[in-house]
């Protein structure tokens, strides 16, 4: 495509089907202007359908900003924000009010941030929670959230490593400010389709700003922005 041949105030784009029997389909959507050109590439196997929002999993990885949720849920007493611009990636999903505690409170009744991810295999996926490096607002050495795959029991993590001494005088704490990010880990496993990842916060003063997922066979190479955003689909 040469982009000098079109105008700079027009946008023309095109969409591409490739398809291999009935088993696969391809759908490549190119849009592009005089200034600059943006790919999208959709894939699925046919009898799976792909709701709005979903998270395209690519080549076993897949990476949801704090922004991407496909649901949310509030209480009368509690809701999420989305804080923009916030943090290295742009975006921070936080309860409010900010002192608001739910640790002692039964899970179905809680507010929660609904996240789709289209896998086209199952599978065993790595997770890792990045928060915003912040602490208890006391001297608790504790600090809550819990995820649910697909409606199963939800688990409980705590996002401070070490419990048996305050986190003011951990080796967390100043990890967590070097890297600027609080980074948890989970394995959880994937269905073929279309899986639900709830994610609820419990303790004060989280702010959830990536998960990024990968099949326990290919984890990504280390870097401070870490991988891209993963393709949404509308």
């Amino acid at each position: 495509m040469d982009r000098k041949l079109i105008p700079s105030d027009v946008v023309s784009s095109g969409t591409i089907i490739i398809s291999d029997g009935d088993e696969c389909f391809v759908t490549l959507t190119v849009r592009a202007c005089g200034k600059e050109y943006y790919e999208s590439v959709c894939r699925a196997k046919s009898g799976k359908e792909i709701s709005k929002g979903s998270i395209l999993v690519h080549a076993g990885h897949a990476v949801a900003e704090g922004r991407d949720f496909a649901k949310m849920t509030a209480t009368d007493s509690a809701c999420y924000r989305v804080m923009e611009p916030y943090g290295r990636h742009g975006s921070g999903l936080k309860l409010y009010p900010n002192t608001i505690d739910l640790t002692n409170e039964d899970s179905g009744s809680l507010p929660y941030a609904e996240y789709l991810f289209f896998a086209e295999d199952a599978g065993e996926y790595d997770a890792e929670f990045i928060f915003a490096p912040s602490f208890p607002v006391n001297d608790e050495s504790f600090q809550f959230f819990e995820i649910s795959v697909n409606g199963e029991e939800p688990a409980r993590i705590n996002t401070i490593y070490d419990s048996s001494r305050p986190v003011f005088l951990s080796a967390q704490w100043t990890e967590d400010n070097r890297r600027n990010a609080k980074i948890v880990s989970a394995r959880i496993h994937f269905k073929a389709g279309v899986n639900r990842l709830s994610y609820c916060q419990l303790s004060p003063n989280l702010i959830l700003e990536r998960i990024v997922l990968w099949d326990t066979k290919w984890p990504p190479k280390e870097s401070y922005l870490g991988p891209k955003n993963s393709y949404v689909f509308e």
